[in-house]
């Protein structure tokens, strides 16, 4: 995700990598989930 935002920064690509962002809160309360279990 961070080298995705650098390139929209920079202009090469256009990621959408608002897209992404809800996997960033997703995903440590699934890997607590799953270390609990």
């Amino acid at each position: 995700m961070i080298v995705a935002l650098g390139l929209n920064i920079i202009g090469v690509t256009k990621i959408k990598v608002a897209n992404y962002l809800p996997a960033i809160i997703i995903a440590p309360i699934l890997c607590s989930i799953v270390t609990l279990i």
